[in-house]
């Protein structure tokens, strides 16, 4: 339950910094921060399920989740 409010908190900040490159660099770079975000994302997903356990890894999963 409490990862679920960290995945939340990535949400809004993801939505603010997505935005704010918008305007600051335009679409295109954006688009490439967040493939950035989406292969970091499923690294920390990937090593999360293999450590097998809930850790700290599971808060940061569900916050790059959100981002």
């Amino acid at each position: 339950m409490k990862a679920m409010v960290v995945f939340g908190f990535g949400e809004m900040l993801g939505c603010f910094f997505t935005g704010f490159m918008i305007d600051r660099r335009g679409s295109k770079f954006a688009s490439l921060l967040d493939l950035v975000s989406i292969i970091i994302t499923v690294s920390v997903t990937l090593l999360f399920l293999m450590m097998n356990e809930f850790s700290v890894l599971g808060y940061l999963m569900t916050f790059m989740w959100g981002f």
